[in-house]
Formats: C-alpha cells, sequence, structure tokens
C-alpha cells in the first residue's frame, strides 16, 4: 500500500506501509530505505517517566553504565583522538561515557534533558558542571558560540526523535570541522530470530537505521564516513528474550503486589543477574566469531563519520 508520507530524512513524498500498529504505522521510504512511524510523534517526558525501562532507578543502575561505558569500543573510538580534546556526549544520561573519557584523559561534558540523570551523574560520579541539565538547541547559549568539539556522540538518540535531519544538524553546529561524529543506534539489518525487543516502537522507536540507510544520510549531510561496526553477539538473542519475558511479566503485574518494585527491589539480585549476563557473554564468544566471519549483525551498530 502507498502512502502519501514525506520521508523525514529524505523528503521522498512516497512510502509504503510495513507495520500497522495501535496508534501508528510503520512506513517504509521508496527513496532511502529508511523506516519510520506515523505519526512521527515521540513519547514525552510524562511517557518516560511511566515506561517499565526508564521508571525505576537506584544507584547500581549508574555503577552498572559505568561499567559499560569502560568497553573496547570506546576504548578504540578516543584513541582516534588527542588526550585533552574537548567531546561531548548528547543525551548523556548519568554521563557514564563522560565519566569514561575524564579518567582517559579527555576534556569531556554531556548534555541530557532528565534532570534525575543529570542530578545522579553530577553527585555519584562527581562530574558536577561537565554534565549540563537541557536541549541541545539550547547547548550553543550554554557553552558559548566558540565553543567546538572535537568529538560528538549520540548514542541510541537518533531512532528517538522526531526530526533526524534537524538533531544531525544541531550536532554539526558545535563540531570542529575535521571533527568525528558518531552514533549507534539499533541495525534494522540484524538477524532478528527473537523477534524485536519490546522498546523497538513508537513512540519510543520513531526509526529503524539500516547501515546503507544511515550512511547515506550522513553524507548527505556533509560528513565524511570513518567506519561503520555491526554487533554480532550470540547473547543479544538470549537478551531480547530475557528483556522481552520480563517486561510482559511486569506490565501483567502492575498494580499487584508483584509489581515491577519487587522484581528490582534486592541490589544483590540485580547484581548476579549482570553477572550471569557477563558470563553468558563469556560462553557466546565462540559463537560471535561464527557470527562476524559470516557477516551477521545481532542488535546494534555503531558509524563513525568526519566534518567536513
Amino acid at each position: 500500500m502507498i502512502r502519501q508520507t514525506p520521508c523525514p530524512v529524505c523528503n521522498c513524498p512516497e512510502s509504503s506501509v510495513t507495520e500497522v500498529l495501535e496508534n501508528y504505522t510503520i512506513l517504509t521510504c521508496y527513496a532511502c530505505g529508511l523506516l519510520f512511524a506515523d505519526p512521527m510523534h515521540a513519547g514525552n517526558c510524562s511517557f518516560y517517566n511511566k515506561h517499565i525501562a526508564y521508571a525505576q532507578s537506584a544507584p547500581s543502575d549508574v555503577v552498572n553504565h559505568v561499567r559499560s561505558a569502560n568497553k573496547q569500543a570506546n576504548r578504540r573510538l578516543i584513541t582516534m583522538l588527542p588526550k585533552g580534546s574537548k567531546i561531548l556526549d548528547i543525551g548523556c544520561g548519568y554521563g557514564a561515557f563522560v565519566h569514561f573519557c575524564v579518567q582517559q584523559g579527555y576534556n569531556a561534558y554531556g548534555i541530557d534533558f532528565s534532570r534525575e540523570h543529570i542530578t545522579a551523574g553530577r553527585e555519584m560520579l562527581g562530574l558536577g558542571e561537565r554534565l549540563i541539565l537541557g536541549d541541545i538547541k539550547e547547548l550553543r547559549q550554554i557553552v558559548g558560540q566558540d565553543k567546538k568539539f572535537k568529538l560528538v556522540t549520540l548514542f541510541e538518540i537518533i531512532e528517538h526523535v522526531e526530526n533526524p535531519r534537524g538533531l544531525i544538524q544541531d550536532a554539526c553546529e558545535v563540531l570542529d570541522m575535521g571533527g568525528l561524529l558518531v552514533l549507534s543506534c539499533p541495525n534494522e539489518a540484524r538477524w532478528q530470530p527473537t523477534r524485536r525487543i519490546f522498546v523497538d516502537h513508537p513512540p519510543h522507536h520513531l526509526t529503524r537505521w539500516r547501515p546503507d540507510t544511515l550512511r547515506r544520510f550522513l553524507e548527505n549531510e556533509g560528513f565524511e564516513h570513518v567506519k561503520t561496526e555491526v554487533e554480532s553477539s550470540f547473547s543479544d538473542f538470549l537478551w531480547v528474550l530475557y528483556v522481552n519475558y520480563s517486561a510482559r511479566r511486569r506490565l501483567a503485574n502492575i498494580g499487584s503486589s508483584e509489581d515491577i518494585g519487587a522484581d528490582t527491589r534486592s541490589a544483590n539480585v540485580r547484581k548476579l543477574k549482570m553477572f550471569s549476563f557477563g558470563l553468558l557473554k563469556l560462553l557466546c564468544l565462540p559463537f560471535n566469531l561464527g557470527l562476524k566471519v559470516a557477516g551477521i549483525g545481532t542488535m546494534g551498530m555503531r558509524m563513525i563519520v568526519r566534518k567536513v
């Protein structure tokens, strides 16, 4: 079925209906291949405050984010820059990546609209004014017109926003010439034997990107492609199964004595889960190699481009 709905990325006037949901339709652009929601209406603060994936926060959440930020992909990334370079993480959450960069000798900052996350990062990670509460559109007024960054990161952000082009243009405004822009998001070209993770739907995710679609989009916005990294991890399949099962159970128990809080109340239980999944990742290493050799993606991707 043809729909006369302009693509939010390339403005192609025609798209095809791919999936019909309760309040949204997923369309595929005929020109660039982007999958996008109709209408392109993102969840507001109230939606995320009530969402089961975001409703609970605890000190252990911050610790887990810090641990996740200290990974090989991030270590490879920052070695592309001289020590002391200015870095900005847009949608920084608790500031785990900012903390990681500062620990490695870089001049890093983060911006996010969640007051709760910014406050937690400032207090628990000691990041203070390195974490900015606000929107990317306000950043020029906050940091000054002359402030430019050598690296700007958008980790799991672009799929959430109503105006992807506007987001990239805003990021480009604060990026130094020759600087790097790094994006990560779910890889729509991935193998999905366990189906989608439950958050991969609007209003949570409004767009779905394939590597070639994202690359063309960024090149059309004036960037030079540097590198694309595609995740190939067998444990992703098991993680999706677990998260989807857990989400169904939590939704079924909301309001009951087995509400979501009962599942997350114990810090020891949370630590045990993280340990179990860490062990699972180790056991899956041989399978990961096979997926990598076969060129099979399993969850996300990261793209590095340069401002030219």
